[in-house]
């Protein structure tokens, strides 16, 4: 009896030992360190419960890494242990945060439905941020994560009360207050910086990085994304979710070839997952839309469309439809725009209503001139500069004499730093030196990138039918 106490004590030893080794891992970023330390935990658990709590651990760590497929292993190695009550909920929230991971709303919602609210504080909190994470109001949503950061706070957890903070940045960029994500963001910077955590930090900049981008704030978003480059050895996961916002950004700005070759780089990426390489068929097809290789866009945002509907994300479905349908209206196939729009999944989803792409879509394809100037107007008095940019430029197609539009097109351009768009609105005017003189030293593509909206409409007829109402 005696020496088999003392084996239970060496195990018990080894397993705690271990378990704290790949905590103190973690937190200072050592990832790789700390995966190990769990796995070493595991071997020398003596019962079901050390066994989960080295599981449960590992099933963290690994949606932080952002490798899902072995989350969830380790979730499905979970479920065959006898496991108390307390130990039960927790391995039942970590799979329905593994759900949300991979974008499966509809069975994440199913299985926290079947959960009771523990009476564990810190359970608690993960409870109440995997409930606001499935919750579509965002009021709800802003409560359930706040409930969640004073229930982290009030055990001393400033680390997690931190991460639930940037989790309710990105709900208030979903929601429109940006203001109160920005502040978010920069607030739990600061904090991770005191507290050592870099992959902390660069949670934080790559939150900040997209919240620019929304705004449409292209070049605040690209040096934000830079900025989270810094952190990409340590954390691969992190390292492209910054890439994939550089790319995005830089196509954007412009820089359409540099956006193309990192979009490229994270698909040929190994670990990435689906929804990211989605993402980046996304940003590739557009690219490629404003080199006017049409058909190139539409099989790249095809691509996209089939990894989203497999990820169960309705939301950029519908967004890559819509992108397709603007591509279709550039090219002067307005029937196939509107059956795409017929296509796209409806906005039943509070968060789809954020999109303004369908509105200009049908304000373009609005019947009569005066219609589509009705629509545009609309447009062009909403917050989203880069979407009044392009309603006035519109307005500028539509009425050439419209002094107003223009100059507005030109402020909002200058205010925005958007080349582009100033060449665009120069050709239109019939000054092409100007138009030459802004696209400088750029790459020959985005010299076509710049043009191609006005040499379509021009080869298909279709500015000479202005007069007549015809939609643009």
């Amino acid at each position: 009896m005696a020496s088999r106490c003392t084996k239970d004590n060496v195990q018990a030893m080894g397993f705690s030992d271990a378990l704290g080794a790949g905590e103190r891992a973690e937190q200072r970023g050592d990832f790789a360190t700390a995966a190990d330390k769990y796995q070493t935990a595991l071997f020398a658990a003596s019962d079901d419960e050390q066994r989960f709590a080295a599981l449960a651990h590992s099933i963290r760590l690994e949606i932080a890494r952002r490798d899902l497929s072995t989350a969830s292993k380790y979730v499905v190695q979970s479920y065959d242990l006898r496991l108390h009550q307390k130990s039960s909920t927790e391995l039942g929230i970590l799979d329905v945060r593994v759900l949300h991971w991979k974008n499966d709303v509809a069975a994440a919602k199913a299985r926290f439905g079947t959960l009771v609210p523990p009476d564990d504080a810190r359970l608690l909190g993960e409870y109440q941020v995997e409930r606001a994470r499935l919750l579509d109001d965002a009021t709800a949503r802003r409560m359930a994560f706040r409930e969640a950061i004073a229930k982290f706070e009030g055990i001393g957890d400033q680390r997690e009360a931190n991460l639930t903070r940037i989790s309710l940045g990105h709900s208030e960029v979903i929601a429109g207050k940006y203001e109160d994500a920005e502040n978010l963001f920069a607030t739990t910077r600061e904090a991770f910086l005191k507290l050592g955590d870099p992959y902390g930090q660069a949670l934080a900049i790559i939150g900040e990085a997209r919240a620019a981008r929304v705004q449409e704030r292209f070049e605040a978003c690209h040096e934000k994304a830079s900025q989270a480059l810094q952190f990409a050895a340590a954390y691969p996961a992190l390292g492209l979710d910054a890439r994939l916002e550089r790319a995005l950004a830089a196509i954007d700005l412009g820089d359409i070839r540099v956006g193309i070759e990192d979009a490229t780089n994270i698909i040929q990426d190994t670990s990435g997952t689906p929804l990211r390489r989605a993402h980046c068929y996304f940003a590739i097809g557009v690219a490629e839309a404003a080199r006017e290789e049409f058909e190139e866009a539409h099989a790249s945002l095809e691509r996209a469309a089939h990894l989203y509907a497999n990820a169960h994300s309705r939301i950029d479905v519908r967004q890559t439809i819509l992108c397709r349908a603007a591509i279709a209206l550039d090219a002067g196939r307005d029937a196939d725009a509107r059956k795409l729009l017929d296509e796209a999944p409806s906005a039943d989803d509070p968060r789809m209503l954020c999109e303004p792409r369908e509105a200009m879509i049908r304000a373009r394809l609005e019947p009569t001139r005066l219609e589509q100037q009705r629509a545009l107007r609309a447009l062009a008095a909403r917050r989203q500069k880069v979407t009044a940019l392009e309603a006035h430029y519109r307005l500028t197609i539509l009425e050439p004499r419209d002094a107003n539009a223009r100059e507005k097109a030109e402020a909002l351009a200058r205010e925005l730093k958007a080349k582009v768009w100033l060449a665009r609105l120069a050709e239109l005017a019939g000054e092409l030196d100007e138009a030459r003189r802004l696209l400088g030293s750029r790459s020959v593509s985005c010299a076509r990138a710049t043009g191609a909206l006005i040499e379509v409409l021009s080869r298909s007829g279709r500015l000479s039918r202005l007069a007549s109402g015809t939609a643009v």
